[in-house]
């Protein structure tokens, strides 16, 4: 099963999270590399790359839970925290 994060739930309407996609238009995802230690990612989440491996937004991983190289999200917050950081594209009152 996928699970999905809209990307304007109720904690991205909270922060303004439509407002600053609107505000800062070139901030997408791209540029220097981060790291998110959290629940995991939905690295098949279209607007976060829709993958996993080289070439993708989501290059690598770790699952310190199952002590593997997959770090496929079972909660969902890991990938809204992601959403908040690389997700794109972002619409204004999206």
């Amino acid at each position: 099963m996928l699970l999905s994060v809209d990307p304007w739930n109720d904690s991205a309407r909270l922060i303004g999270q439509d407002l600053a996609a609107n505000n800062f238009p070139s901030i997408d995802g791209t540029g220097p590399p981060i790291a998110v230690l959290d629940t995991g990612i939905d690295y098949y989440e279209p607007s976060l790359g829709g993958g996993f491996g080289p070439g993708y937004k989501v290059e690598a991983g770790w699952n310190f839970v199952d002590n593997n190289g997959d770090p496929f999200d079972v909660s969902g917050h890991g990938t809204s925290v992601a959403g908040v950081i690389a997700a794109s594209p972002f619409e204004y009152n999206g």
